[in-house]
């Protein structure tokens, strides 16, 4: 016995399956849905359908924010290939201004690199102008001060103009006159400007002393015109200098130089002070302390007897006929010379020394009281206080007797012998030493010797003083006349 089918109920049925009892033929095969049957192809069609509609369905905020994200990195894009532009032609303009100035070319680097500059600037303004929340703006701004910093130009003394720089020259305060020509190592522009009359005007080189030479004082000055224009020349103490190379110096300036100090300068002649007196016109303070080999006469009749003279200020104690042992009638010329320009000076209209600042007063009065002591000795006073001045006194000079001297401030005669040993009685005050006269201690104020080297007159007898003066005038004597 056939069994009889069991007819099933439809949730017994798979999905898509259809029994022959219930399913027509054109339902008897299930087909998916269209999703799932459609292609890769027109999934991602499909895809891009949803996407249309999704963007349809944003707000206008959100569309007004993604625009400005969008021009936001634009604009970055643009600061950022712009500052990348000026930093390359910063350091090419950097590199040529350097070699620009190693080669002392005056060509337009520096500016270039300033303009570059100031672009950079602006783009930095740009950038802070940004968002500052963005990584790359604050790399590029980052970026921007380094490249400033580094490519800043320094200034440096090469920046400075010709005039401003020896003008910085020119109020440099220093001791010597070879350390500020020392800076011509620095380069051509300190060479050139070291050798510029505007630099200079003063010449100190007291300083050096009796180490400055000819040799280095025509170093200093060369053959330019570096000193054409000094008002102060001081070469006090430079005992090595001679006439040829102070008469340089005074060659280049003489039209400009108004106050000079030769104090010390032993080796230095008559020649130099001709030269001061006739070129040097504006000449207004003259130091001659000490010139020892510098006539005192010709200070007389060069410079105090020139009525075109501006000469204020004059200092020529220690002069030829004014210190060590001078002998009579060296001293006898330069009494007359002294009275020729008192005489001259009676009639003269013109301005006058001054008296505070000069010497030349006292010069005049020391002049005076000497000639009253040489008188004294010729009339026979009794001023010799050793028995060799007391010998000579009463009859010529033999050729073995002492140098007898007399003394300026007390007027006493002793021979130098015995006033080297009278110097044995030394005393200090005020910080020197003196030598009181062994005939004056006792009188109040005390009289003194010449210290060691001072002024002293050498003397003959009164006979032997007579005949050489007369000889030198090419007058006969007493004693020739009286014979004749």
């Amino acid at each position: 016995m056939s069994e009889s089918p069991v007819k099933r109920s439809a949730e017994d049925v798979p999905m898509g399956v259809r029994t022959p009892e219930d399913a027509s033929p054109e339902a008897s095969i299930s087909t998916p849905a269209y999703r799932e049957r459609s292609s890769g192809k027109k999934r991602g069609r499909a895809a891009e359908e949803d996407g249309v509609i999704d963007d349809a369905r944003e707000s206008s905020g959100q569309r007004a924010t993604r625009s400005r994200g969008e021009a936001l990195e634009q604009r970055i894009l643009g600061l950022r290939a712009r500052v990348k532009m000026l930093c390359g032609r910063l350091a090419t303009a950097k590199a040529n201004a350097r070699r620009a100035r190693e080669h002392m070319d005056d060509g337009g680097d520096e500016d270039r690199v300033r303009e570059l500059l100031n672009e950079l600037e602006e783009v930095e303004c740009d950038l802070r102008a940004l968002d500052g929340n963005e990584p790359t703006v604050a790399l590029l701004l980052a970026y921007t001060s380094f490249v400033r910093r580094k490519i800043r130009t320094v200034v440096t003394m090469n920046d400075i103009d010709e005039d401003t720089l020896q003008l910085i020259l020119r109020k440099m305060q220093i001791e010597s006159p070879k350390e500020l020509l020392s800076l011509a190592i620095v380069n051509q522009r300190f060479r050139k400007a070291l050798r510029s009359s505007t630099v200079w005007h003063t010449l100190d080189l007291s300083c050096h002393g009796s180490t400055m030479t000819n040799k280095i004082l025509y170093a200093i000055v060369k053959d330019d015109n570096a000193f054409a224009a000094i008002e102060t020349l001081n070469l006090s103490g430079c005992s090595q200098l001679t006439d040829i190379s102070v008469l340089k110096v005074l060659g280049k300036c003489h039209d400009t130089i108004r106050s000079i100090d030769l104090s010390g300068c032993e080796l230095l002649t008559s020649e130099t002070v001709r030269f001061i007196g006739s070129k040097c016109k504006m000449v207004q303070t003259l130091n001659l302390t000490d010139c020892k080999s510098m006539s005192s006469v010709a200070v007389f009749d060069f410079l105090l007897r020139n009525p075109n003279s501006e000469l204020r200020d004059l200092k020529l104690m220690g002069t030829k006929h004014l210190s060590g042992r001078v002998d009579e009638l060296d001293f006898d010329d330069l009494t007359n010379t002294v009275e020729g320009y008192l005489e001259w000076l009676r009639s003269f209209n013109g301005a006058r020394l001054d008296s505070a600042a000069s010497d030349v007063d006292e010069v005049i009065d020391l002049l005076c009281s000497c000639e009253k002591h040489l008188d004294r000795w010729r009339g026979g006073n009794a001023v010799a206080i050793c028995d060799h001045a007391n010998d000579i006194q009463g009859r010529p000079v033999r050729k073995d007797d002492p140098v007898c001297t007399i003394f300026p401030d007390c007027g006493h005669v002793m021979c130098i012998d015995c006033s080297a040993s009278e110097r044995r009685n030394m005393m200090h005050e005020h910080g020197r030493y003196m030598y009181p006269c062994s005939s004056c201690i006792h009188r109040q104020p005390m009289r003194f010797m010449p210290t060691p080297g001072g002024f002293e007159i050498v003397v003959r007898s009164p006979e032997d003083f007579e005949r050489l003066l007369r000889e030198r005038q090419g007058q006969p004597s007493v004693q020739e006349r009286i014979e004749s």
